[in-house]
This record gives C-alpha cells, structure tokens and sequence, in this order.
C-alpha cells in the first residue's frame, strides 16, 4: 500500500503547476517535432466505476492538498485506488477569482456492491460516488506541466472534426512520476467529456454488468475506425430513448445475468422493435447469451428476454477452459460474409467463457466463425427485420498485440500473446450491420 501512497501522491502534489493550464480557447502553435502520440486524438467510454470524491473552492494549486486529504481518507477506510485519480476543474481561472475557483479531485476505489457504504465524511468532506459512464476526447501532452495550455486548444479545435462537442468540464490525469521523470518527458492525459453531434453510429452498453476493460476497449476500437460512440444505460433501453439516439447497440462481454436483471422485459421489447426497425445489434461474449430468449449455463437452462438469435447459446466451452479461466481459442474464420471477405483464415481469438452458437435447425443464420477443432459455431451473422445481429462467443474488442485499446490485460499474463489484431473483425462487423461500407485502409488502422 505504501508504494501505491506514494506514486498517487506524487502524481496529485504536481496540481500546482496547473493554474496555467485551465484557460480554453487558445491558438496552438504548429510544431512538426512533436511526440507523434500528441497529434492522436483518443475517443473512448470511461466506464461507471465508484469514486472517492472530495471538492475544492480555492486557488487550484491546493487542490494538490485535497488529493493528499482524500488519500489519507481512503486508506483510513481501508480501501485502495484502482487507477490513476483525476482532477475536475470547473472553472477558468482568467475569469473566476482564485478564492472562488471550484474543483474536485476523484479517485477510483475498490468499492463494490450496492448499496454504497456512508463512510465518515471527514475533514475534507469526502464521500463515495458512483461515476455514470461519460465518453472524453482525450490528447496527450509530453512536457512540462506549465506547458499543457496548447495541448487543451489543440483538443479542442479537433473536436468539431470528430463530430464532437464539449459536455463538461475539463479533466486532467498524470501518467508518470515527476520526482523520476524529466519535464521533457512528463506525460499528461488532458480530457473532456463529449457528445456526438446528433445520432451516435455505435451506443455502448456501460452499465452494470458490463467488463469495464471490453467497454473502453471496444470504444476505442469505433471510434478509431472512424465511428461515433456513446454510452448507453439500461434505464434509456427500458424508457425506449436509446433509440433516437444510436443506429446500432453493442452489448458487450461481462454477465449477462446483470443485463436480464437491469433491463426489463419492456426494455426488451424496446430493442427487439429497434432491430426489426431497422437497427443493429452487436453481441461479444454476455451480449451474445443475452440476445436469445433461453440460454445453457453448465448444462443448465435459464430463460432470459430477447429473441434475436433463433438458438439457445451453450457454455461456458470447458475445453478450452473452465470457468472462471480463460485462453486463446483457434477459430475458422469462413469466406463469403462481408465480416470475413472472400477467403478462409483461422485466427487465434480470446476467450473468456462465451458460448456455441448453433442456430435452431432451419433458422437463417450464417455461421461466421467455428473452432478449428471442432466445427461448432461461436461467430454468426443474420438479418432480423430490417436490422442486423452479429453475435460472437469470442472476444474481438481486445488488441493483444499493444496497449491501444486501453489496458494492458490480458497480455501482461503469459500465454496471452494473439499473432494478429482482431479489431478489423469486430469493426468489420460494426459497419455491416448499419448497412455501411467500410474505409478500404480499415486494416491499417
């Protein structure tokens, strides 16, 4: 505990050089060697996570001292942080006066369940909060921290570009550790939260139930291939709003159980009536179980909402591995869907419990992947409706080659090395089923 005490202080105590930092608007200056990095706009979904929070009125360079309060309060409690804490500020400085500028500093804990607890609040008035899935542009800065004023402008002018627009205050996360770092070196991620101008190409399902990591990785895997992206609860899929909002939904790997709970059976009704309007659906692991009306779980049946995929999806697939484990899985891939292209290759996927997805005899489904081994289907495609489903056991939302999906799991353990990206699939998939023709350099990306 005392090593992660320390590198997440040291990273909150640099606070002090971000005065400068907070004014929007400015004009950046070109500059041909800088970091490439730096010139990569990231849009991606971070997900709901609960937040240690405590605010701050004052100069912004004592917010430093908040981050050290709000520290000592989380290990008072015994608690720890599970990533990089971020500073939140609400005001510009050239306009507000020091005294009245307002903060927050937010660091994530290992604080699960629900209800909350109600900790103690304190001498900084610190609480527990549970964050809502927000999407942020983000850009990186390289250099001294007094020097992150262009970064910002920069961020800012590339966002009408994306189709993007400011929906919140300005964040900031540091990346490295100051007292071993040069300022040459020193790295900050500068954030804002955004919306897309209008309809979102891709609603990513970020509530509970949802793995975090498959969230912000299949984000990044849209948005890089030129998407929109945005976050979509259960309670927009029960009220029907989700609708008006994304042209197609991704439900994403974690335990669908969570799904069935949080969605009700009208919300079902909702996406079925929304795929057969002419929406899609893309299913990776849990969301793949969740689109039949029954599914298998260890040789049992449960009976779950939505009738998109005409078949009962049966595992976890044992051989590969038992649940809870999971392993690298060879997969045929088989020519002649928009998904595969014209010819046949066998790749190495994820997988981390998903299950066969044999379709009902006589049911028009196109198998799309089958292990190599075997012969069952684990990835298929079909048309509902008007709309589209594509459903798959194994998971393409990971890069395992690099960390540009956003985590470094599952790569840092052994025997997790994947020869090829398996983004261009799940893009691919995406662009089928909104009935869009993808970039010809989509590989590339």
């Amino acid at each position: 505990m005392y090593r992660c005490r320390r590198a997440f202080s040291l990273l909150f105590l640099v606070t002090l050089l971000l005065l400068l930092a907070c004014s929007p608007g400015l004009v950046a200056a070109g500059d041909r060697h800088r970091d490439p990095r730096e010139r990569e706009v990231r849009v991606r979904i971070l997900p709901r996570r609960v937040d240690a929070v405590a605010d701050h009125v004052g100069p912004y360079p004592e917010l430093a001292k908040t981050f050290s309060d709000l520290l000592d309060w989380i290990e008072a409690h015994r608690w720890f942080p599970v990533d990089r804490g971020i500073g939140v500020y609400r005001d510009d400085p050239s306009r507000v006066p020091a005294a009245k500028l307002r903060a927050s500093a937010r660091i994530p804990v290992n604080v699960y369940g629900d209800p909350l607890p109600s900790p103690d609040e304190g001498k900084i008035g610190a609480r527990l909060e549970r964050s809502e899935p927000v999407l942020v542009a983000s850009l990186l800065h390289v250099g001294p921290y007094d020097r992150v004023r262009p970064t910002i402008s920069r961020l800012l002018f590339a966002l009408p570009k994306l189709g993007l627009e400011v929906a919140g205050p300005e964040m900031e996360r540091y990346l490295n550790d100051p007292e071993t770092t040069p300022p040459e070196r020193l790295e900050t991620e500068v954030m804002f939260p955004v919306r897309p101008r209008g309809r979102a190409d891709i609603g990513i399902y970020a509530d509970w139930g949802g793995f975090p990591d498959g969230i912000e990785a299949a984000s990044l895997c849209f948005t890089s291939a030129g998407l929109t992206v945005r976050p979509v609860l259960a309670r927009e899929i029960n009220d029907g709003s989700f609708a008006r909002k994304v042209r197609a939904l991704y439900m994403p790997g974690g335990w669908a159980a969570h799904y069935v709970r949080d969605i009700t059976d009208e919300g079902a009704r909702h996406l079925e009536a929304f795929v057969a309007a002419g929406g899609g659906y893309i299913g990776i692991c849990a969301g793949s179980y969740y689109a039949a009306r029954e599914i298998s779980w260890n040789g049992r049946r449960w009976p779950y909402d939505l009738d998109l995929f005409p078949g009962v999806p049966e595992g976890p697939i044992a051989r590969i591995a038992s649940w809870p484990g999971y392993a690298m899985a060879r997969v045929a891939l088989l020519p002649g869907h928009p998904v595969t292209g014209s010819a046949a290759e066998t790749r190495t996927l994820f997988y981390y419990g998903g299950p066969v997805l044999g379709p009902r005899e006589g049911a028009d489904v196109t198998i799309v992947g089958q292990l190599a081994d075997s012969g069952e289907p684990v990835i298929v495609a079909l048309e509902k409706g008007k709309g589209r489903v594509f459903l798959s056991a194994l998971h393409l939302e990971f890069d395992l080659r690099s960390t540009r999906d956003g985590t470094d799991w599952p790569e840092k353990e052994k025997g997790f090395d994947d020869p090829e990206s398996d983004w261009d699939l799940l893009q691919r998939a995406a662009f089928w089923v909104l009935d869009r023709k993808p970039p010809r350099d989509l590989a590339a990306r």
